[in-house]
């Protein structure tokens, strides 16, 4: 039902519990997808061991938009969830509640969720947010807490509109 694409560069630290937290969601990825640049702190390796597809590319080939779609081609699930090598899911909801719209409304192809500083974060990442200060943010906290952009496509969305075909 979801595939999970990583891309990633020497992916530190918090890779490993980004991956542990994504195969202890209540809706697993049925594969996770890590596009790697040539990494050399052994993530590649990292990724390997917890079960992902890893797919090389030179340092010089990536790009945000090309690595994703490289990604994307090979795919074979119905949903494609896009996420930084540092975002961390804030609980074992996060791919549930991502897709949960687009699987409500046909209409909808496309569903993100806000990303929340790490406790630890620059002052300049940690930009206050006016909601989460009136108590208004539980979804919010259930997606994830990241850096970096998280969004997931229905395939059917990526299909008309850049040639990608489901397996």
């Amino acid at each position: 039902m979801v595939t999970v694409v990583l891309p990633t560069y020497n992916a530190g630290p918090h890779f490993a519990q980004l991956l542990d937290s994504l195969q202890g969601q209540t809706l697993a990825p049925a594969q996770i997808i890590v596009v790697d640049s040539h990494s050399t702190d052994k993530t590649p390796d990292l990724a390997s061991s917890h079960g992902c597809k890893v797919v090389p590319i030179d340092r010089a080939d990536f790009d945000h938009g090309t690595t994703r779609n490289l990604a994307a081609a090979q795919v074979s699930t119905e949903f494609v969830v896009f996420l930084t090598q540092d975002a961390i899911p804030a609980d074992e909801h996060m791919i549930a509640e991502l897709i949960k719209p687009m699987q409500a409304d046909p209409n909808i192809a496309i569903s993100y969720g806000r990303q929340l500083p790490r406790p630890n974060a620059q002052p300049l990442e940690r930009f206050p947010d006016r909601k989460a200060r009136r108590g208004s943010a539980g979804f919010r906290r259930r997606v994830a807490r990241s850096r970096g952009p998280r969004w997931a496509v229905d395939s059917a969305l990526l299909a008309s509109s850049s040639g990608y075909r489901p397996r």
